[in-house]
């Protein structure tokens, strides 16, 4: 009743109280199973040491009154029985007849006495040595030895010695106490050790308890001092990696979420803006077969039809953004995709006027799986950017590369660079630095490649150039390890 009473206590108790309880308990325990060990141990020993001189003492003792008993000579059987009960343990020595009559004793006024009680008629009976225990009324604990006395093969009489056990009792009594001190000891050290032991082990679960309640709250910049490399240390060094994850992982919920809520509006934009803009086109075709265009009308024309060109290439941007289709894997020919693009690129002497185009391809990189037209479009986006950073002048270079398990396509350019504080926006929907741009490329880009399972890295500062490094596995997205 009472350990159950005490059980929801116990289990509601802080994790130091647990753990100094345990210490004491088992250090107790451990203390009660040593002590009675000891002092059984030490009790056989003692009493064992006890019976093997008692019967010794009384085999002398019986071996000594054979003459005297095969005589009668009761004087010289006195006088062994005065010997043996001058040891300072012989409480007393008897020469017991069959009949329980005493022929000698130790006290003089015993002889000739009959014995009845249960012990002495025992004794008497005994055809070979006998140890009987009994505690006699004052207290004292005796070892009665009894040994026959046997004169040819007729047994004539029993030689009786009492020992006292008082010395042997005390000398464990005194070990007993011992053991009680040396327990209070080690126990008062052991509370006092698992004190200390329970707050330098509490301390830092505190501090994780703290932490975990920070992360709660939403500081999510939390960290824990990682000061050992134990078990303490390896959940701590957990505990910052699960914020850094927590952290990463909100933030990229967060910017899915911003991405998401963003594409629905580009793509409700682009919708809504796509059917005009078709039909302007259609009116401005119309327009010009019917009108002989000419002079200033026709270039006005070329304007508006250039015009309508770039608000449909920025609708479709938009609908890309906006409206992503499942991704399609396949094999990817590498080299046969960038040489193609390449090749497109050269032809727009508006964009490569005076650029100088190279590529370096991997052997070991030629073929990844991958969408080829989204894949396409992610090529195309970075080609044509960079193209236009050279703004005619410079050099363009793409590389492929394989690694770990990953494939690298490089593209970079020697164009005038990008500003640290514009870096960071670069793949953000809507932010662009050209005048004529949509914002909306390299966030379809990013998108593409977070699709695909890969990574996007771009190198770049001030009058130094551009290099954008995009990461694909090798494995399909769906395999692709974290």
């Amino acid at each position: 009743m009472l350990a159950t009473s005490w059980l929801p206590t116990y289990r509601n108790a802080s994790l130091q109280t647990k753990f100094v309880v345990q210490a004491l308990v088992s250090t107790l325990t451990l203390f009660v199973v040593v002590m009675v060990l000891v002092l059984y141990v030490q009790r056989r020993a003692l009493l064992s040491t006890v019976e093997v001189s008692g019967f010794e003492m009384t085999k002398i003792f019986a071996f000594s009154s054979v003459p005297a008993v095969a005589t009668g000579d009761y004087l010289m059987l006195q006088h062994v029985v005065n010997g043996i009960a001058s040891e300072p343990r012989v409480l007393y020595a008897m020469l017991l007849l069959p009949d329980g009559q005493v022929f000698a004793h130790s006290v003089a006024r015993e002889r000739g006495s009959h014995y009845r009680d249960a012990l002495s008629q025992r004794a008497a009976a005994a055809g070979g040595p006998l140890l009987q225990s009994y505690v006699r009324p004052d207290g004292v604990a005796v070892y009665d030895f009894a040994v026959p006395v046997y004169v040819l093969t007729r047994k004539r009489a029993i030689a009786r010695v009492g020992l006292s056990i008082e010395r042997e009792m005390a000398g464990i009594t005194r070990t007993g106490l011992s053991i009680v001190f040396l327990g209070l000891a080690a126990l008062t050290f052991s509370l006092v050790w698992a004190v200390y032991q329970s707050r330098k082990l509490a301390r830092p679960l505190e501090a994780l308890v703290e932490g975990t309640r920070e992360v709660v709250r939403g500081n999510l910049a939390y960290r824990l001092a990682v000061r050992s490399g134990d078990e303490i240390g390896q959940l701590a060094a957990a505990f910052n990696r699960m914020a850094e994850e927590v952290a990463a992982t909100q933030g990229h919920l967060v910017e899915k979420t911003r991405m998401a809520t963003m594409g629905e509006m580009a793509a409700m934009v682009a919708h809504e803006t796509r059917n005009p803009l078709g039909a302007l086109s259609t009116c401005l075709q119309l327009f010009r077969r019917r009108a002989a265009g000419t002079g200033e009308d026709a270039e006005l024309l070329d304007i508006m039809q250039g015009e309508v060109r770039r608000l449909t290439d920025i609708v479709s941007d938009y609908l890309a953004f906006g409206r992503p289709r499942p991704l399609r894997i396949e094999p990817v020919d590498l080299p046969e995709l960038i040489g193609g693009l390449l090749t497109l690129l050269e032809r727009d002497r508006q964009v490569t006027r005076g650029v100088r185009v190279s590529a370096v391809f991997d052997p070991a990189a030629g073929t990844i799986p991958a969408d080829p037209a989204q894949f396409r479009q992610i090529l195309w986006n970075l080609l044509l950017n960079a193209a236009q950073a050279l703004e005619g002048d410079g050099e363009l270079a793409v590389r492929t590369a394989a690694r770990d398990g990953w494939v690298d396509v490089t593209v970079a350019d020697s164009g005038s660079g990008i500003p640290a504080a514009t870096l960071s926006r670069i793949f953000d929907p809507f932010f662009t630095t050209r005048a004529n741009g949509s914002g909306i490329g390299l966030a379809v880009v990013k998108r593409i490649v977070d699709e695909h399972g890969g990574r996007i890295q771009v190198e770049s500062s001030p009058g130094a150039g551009t290099t954008v490094v995009v990461s694909l596995p090798r494995l399909t997205p769906s395999t692709t390890p974290s």
